[in-house]
């Protein structure tokens, strides 16, 4: 599944800003965006490890929480939770002969209290496939080989980036639980 099914509009401008400053700095560049919400655990399915929460509004969701979550036997209907949703998006114009990231992984960081941190990060990479500095625009084609073009605000964010570029998009997506 393509990553760019995931990304926003925002987002994809950000891309196309952050890229064109790696390709100056040739460094990894990044956008996050978090939100906090408090909600009440309205049930509990033991057995598909599924918590779900009521929020603030009335809303209830759903989290699952996988065999990684170290604290979930401790976890209690009526408890007060604390849910932060992350993304962030990084991106880095890989050099010539450097090596492809790995292009998915998850990472869980059991908390003090019963809770946890989960982040799923997976990277997409797509090659640059056309500068135009008359418009200003970049063309790039992801690894399914579907080609996207993006307008550019300033011809000069185009200073080093070059046709055949690698460029590699972190999608991060965390969240965190926490009981309070």
């Amino acid at each position: 599944m393509s990553l760019f099914k995931y990304l926003s509009a925002a987002v994809l401008s950000a891309f196309v800003f952050m890229m064109t400053i790696a390709a100056q700095e040739r460094t990894p560049l990044s956008v996050t965006g978090s939100i906090t919400v408090r909600a009440t655990i309205e049930a509990i399915d033991k057995e598909n490890r599924i918590v779900t929460l009521k929020g603030s509004q009335g809303n209830l969701f759903k989290v699952k929480a996988d065999q990684s979550v170290k604290r979930f036997d401790e976890l209690k209907v009526g408890d007060i939770v604390s849910a932060t949703y992350s993304e962030s998006v990084a991106i880095h114009i890989r050099k010539p002969g450097e090596p492809a990231p790995d292009k998915q992984r998850i990472i869980v960081r059991p908390q003090v209290r019963p809770g946890t941190k989960v982040e799923d990060v997976q990277t997409v990479t797509v090659t640059v496939e056309a500068i135009d500095r008359s418009v200003p625009s970049v063309t790039v084609k992801d690894e399914s080989g579907n080609v996207n073009t993006y307008h550019v605000s300033d011809v000069s964010r185009l200073d080093g980036v070059n046709v055949g570029d690698k460029v590699d998009i972190y999608f991060t997506v965390a969240i965190l639980l926490k009981v309070e």
